[in-house]
Order: structure tokens, then C-alpha cells, then sequence
């Protein structure tokens, strides 16, 4: 079912460009060469995170939607997801942690903290004691720690009696950590990180793919209708800056809207298949985890060969998203897909669960 939704594949894509964009254009204003067009863009795109968060929540909804409830489900779902994301993340956090050793000066002010690396590694929320930031080693890294965050919440509902009760007491969990964040007391980051409301956005997934499993009827209109409501409500937040519930409201809601949409309308048999669209959104993950290190390699070229004082800030923000895309659709051919095929082969175990299906935020 789940191969056969070229529209998840799209948004994932599209997502994926949308936090490329936006970094690119945060490196274009460090150099003073960003556009009037980038510029009014300036992280914008960051929604494309949220548009990732309702994705997973509805894909994980989806891939186990047919499996039985009990300890081997939850086991292989739990298999499935590490085999997805940890063996690139880990080797792109190795590589980002010897660059940290041995060129420290590459990545900005990025310092090499042991505690913070290890952290980092295990996906559990940490402030590097020299910089102050909470961001992992490799930065991209930090929405993870908000996917593995759900996944073990999924994992353990797995082990509900009834299946009916997974989205319920998910949207109560989540909604319930969500409020603790109200609590008018000193918190660490681990708090700050399990409480942020964004993990709402999982809920909306989740519940898109509920009503999807049920077959619930949506009319073409409506999901159409949903689609552009999800469309404007995103381009709405071009120039703001919102957080916490308030980015929920704002970039999660026409985020859940937007995947309702879509994937509803295609159920309906009115959705197109874009190749590129599709390759993009195959290579999301690389796409994501991998261009924290093109955009610095790309920037440095263009300003190497004095492109600043011939090119437009805005073609080169073109130039160094579309070289982004090009390098991690690289990365996930020769490195991310036959890394997760040779995993999946030696962790490969007898199983009447069937494993899920490699969809995640990428």
C-alpha cells in the first residue's frame, strides 16, 4: 500500500529542499550575498521539519496497520527503525566528529565535546558544555531525537491489547507532555526537549493515517480543498518566526492538512507522478542529514572563484540547492541504500511480522 503513495514521496522531497533552502540562505546572509527574494525567505523553510513530523506519525500508523498486537511487532518495528535511520546518522556524525577534531574551525563556532558526542550518538537531547547549544553533532540530527522519542512511544503501544487504542493514547501522551511545558519551573534541555509541542505534529500523522486505514471516504473537493487550505496556511509563514505552541498551530496544523490532502487525493486516483519529485523524496534522509556538509563546500567553491561579485544572491541560493540535491541523491545511492540493504541482510531474522516499510523524515 504504503509504495504505492508517490504523494508522501513528493512531500518528502519537497520538505527536504524547504530546510535546504533555508540553510542555504542562512550561509548567504553570513557572506552578505543573499537576495531580496532569499532574504524575504530566510527561514521560511524550516516548516519543511513539520511537514517530516506529520509524515512519520502517518506512515508509522500505516506500516503497522495490518501487523498483530504484541512484543515481535513491536520488536521488528523497533528493528525497522533503527536499520532506517542510525546506520547513515552515525557514520555522518563520525565524520562530522573527526572534523571537529581535526579541522575545529570549519564548522563555525562547533566545538568537540566528548559527553555531548556520546549524547548525541544515542539520540538523547544534550547542551554541548562549551558552545551552549543543544544541537548535536551533526546539527540536522536534532529532529531525531524527536523521531526516536516517538518511536519508542509507538513501540510501546504496539503492546496495547487493541489496536484502536494506539492513536488515543498517543494524541493523550503527547498532549500531556505538551501542557508540562506550561509548568512555571527551572527544566534541563531533556525536559525542555520531550515537552516541546512539535511532538503534536507526530499526533496529526498519526491520526491522517487512522481515518486512512479506516477507508474513510474523503471526496476529491475536500481533499483538494485541504491541499491549498495546507498550501496557504505554510506560505503564510513566510517572515515569522514562531515556537513552541504556537509553531504547532501555524506550521504543524497546515503541515497535517497539506499530508491529509495529498494523500487522501490520491487514493482518489488525482495525483500525479513527478520522477524527480520521487528520487528527491527517495533520497530525502541523505538529502537532510548530508547537506550540513555540501553548502559549506559549495559556498566556499563559488566564493573561491569570485562568483559573489558576478552572481545574484538568489541564483546562487538556486545553485547551491540544487548542488545539495544532487550530492545526497549521490549520498543515498552509493552510501545510504546498499548501507540499509547490507544491514537489513545481517540483522535479518525469522519473523511473521512483516518489517516496515523504509519511509521516514529524511
Amino acid at each position: 500500500m504504503l509504495n504505492k503513495l508517490t504523494s508522501v514521496q513528493h512531500l518528502r522531497g519537497v520538505a527536504a529542499v524547504l530546510v535546504v533552502m533555508s540553510h542555504a540562505i542562512g550561509a548567504l546572509l553570513a557572506h552578505n550575498w543573499a537576495g531580496p527574494v532569499s532574504t524575504a525567505l530566510v527561514g521560511w523553510g524550516r516548516v519543511g521539519v513539520d511537514i517530516f513530523f506529520v509524515i512519520s506519525g502517518f506512515v508509522m500508523v500505516l506500516t503497522t496497520a495490518e501487523k498483530p498486537q504484541g512484543a515481535a511487532t513491536a520488536i521488528d518495528f523497533v528493528k525497522a527503525r533503527a536499520i532506517r535511520i542510525a546506520p547513515l546518522y552515525w557514520i555522518l556524525t563520525t565524520l562530522m566528529v573527526l572534523f571537529l577534531l581535526l579541522a575545529p574551525g570549519l564548522f563555525g563556532s562547533n566545538k568537540f565535546d566528548w559527553q555531548h558526542a556520546i549524547a548525541s550518538y544515542l539520540f538523547l537531547p544534550s547542551t554541548n558544555r562549551f558552545t551552549g547549544s543543544w544541537m548535536p553533532v551533526l546539527p540536522p540530527g536534532w529532529t531525531l531525537t524527536y523521531e526516536a522519542l516517538f518511536y519508542a512511544v509507538f513501540a510501546s503501544l504496539l503492546l496495547l491489547p487493541k489496536r484502536s487504542m494506539i492513536v488515543p493514547s498517543a494524541a493523550i501522551f503527547f498532549v500531556a507532555l505538551s501542557l508540562a511545558s506550561l509548568l512555571p519551573i527551572s527544566v534541563n534541555q531533556a525536559f525542555t526537549t520531550i515537552t516541546d509541542p512539535i511532538m503534536l505534529e507526530f499526533v496529526f500523522g498519526c491520526i491522517i493515517g487512522l481515518l486512512y486505514t479506516m477507508r474513510v471516504k474523503v471526496p476529491t473537493l475536500v481533499s483538494a480543498l485541504a491541499v491549498a487550505v495546507g498550501s496557504i496556511g505554510i506560505l503564510m509563514t513566510i517572515g515569522s518566526d514562531f515556537q513552541e505552541f504556537r509553531r504547532t498551530a501555524f506550521m504543524g496544523v497546515p503541515s497535517a492538512f497539506l499530508v491529509a490532502g495529498a494523500v487522501f487525493l490520491e487514493r482518489n486516483g488525482w495525483w500525479l507522478r513527478l520522477s524527480v519529485l520521487c528520487s528527491i523524496g527517495d533520497s530525502s534522509y541523505s538529502l537532510y542529514l548530508g547537506h550540513v556538509f555540501a553548502l559549506p563546500l559549495i559556498i566556499k567553491i563559488l566564493l573561491t572563484i569570485g562568483a559573489k561579485a558576478h552572481l545574484p544572491g538568489d541564483l546562487a541560493c538556486v545553485i547551491m540547492v540544487a548542488s545539495s540535491v544532487i550530492a545526497g541523491y549521490l549520498l543515498y545511492l552509493f552510501l545510504e541504500r546498499p548501507l540499509t540493504r547490507k544491514t537489513q541482510a545481517w540483522l535479518k531474522r525469522p519473523s511473521h511480522a512483516t518489517r516496515a516499510t523504509p519511509i521516514s523524515i529524511g
